[in-house]
C-alpha cells in the first residue's frame, strides 16, 4: 500500500534526492542556491538605475504634493492643465498626473499607487532576467557535471 507522504511533492522530491547520484544532488543544491540569489538579489542589481530614479522621483512628488504652487496640478482636469516646464516646481507631479487624469481632487495615494506598481514591474523584470540567468547557469552546470560523471565511468 502506498502511503500519502510518498505521493506528495515533498515525498517525490525526497525519493528522487535519495536515488540521485552525488553529482545530481550537488547540481540541485547549487542550482537552487543560484536561483534564490538570482530572484532575490539580482533584480536590485540589474534594475538599480531605474529603481533609484523612480525612488528619487517619488520623493520629489511627495515633497511637491503639498506645495501651494502645485494646487493647479492637483485640482484642474489634466486636459485643461498647462504643461509644467522641466525643472520647474511641480514638474514631477505633473508628469505623474498623466497616469491619474480622471481622479479629482487628486490625493497623494492616486499618484503613489502607479509609482509603486511601476516599481513592482521593474523588480519583476529583474527577477525574470535573474531566473533566466539561473536556468542557463544550471543547465551548463548540469551538462558539465554529467559529462564529467560519464567520463569517469568510461575510464574505469
Amino acid at each position: 500500500m502506498v502511503n500519502a507522504v510518498s505521493l506528495s511533492a515533498g515525498g517525490i522530491a525526497m525519493g528522487w534526492f535519495k536515488r540521485a547520484a552525488g553529482w545530481q544532488r550537488l547540481w540541485l543544491l547549487i542550482s537552487l542556491a543560484v536561483l534564490a540569489m538570482a530572484v532575490v538579489w539580482l533584480p536590485g542589481h540589474f534594475e538599480k538605475d531605474a529603481l533609484t530614479r523612480l525612488a528619487e522621483q517619488r520623493a520629489r512628488v511627495v515633497a511637491e504634493f503639498d506645495l501651494p504652487a502645485c494646487e493647479p496640478v492637483r485640482s484642474i482636469p489634466y486636459t485643461t492643465l498647462q504643461p509644467v516646464p522641466v525643472g520647474a516646481p511641480c514638474h514631477d507631479l505633473y508628469v505623474w498626473r498623466k497616469t491619474v487624469t480622471e481622479k479629482l481632487p487628486l490625493v497623494l495615494n492616486h499618484v503613489l499607487f502607479p509609482m509603486d506598481a511601476r516599481r513592482r514591474e521593474i523588480w519583476l523584470d529583474g527577477a525574470m532576467k535573474g531566473a533566466a540567468l539561473a536556468a542557463f547557469v544550471s543547465a551548463l552546470l548540469y551538462a558539465a557535471l554529467h559529462w564529467r560523471s560519464r567520463r569517469r565511468m568510461m575510464q574505469q
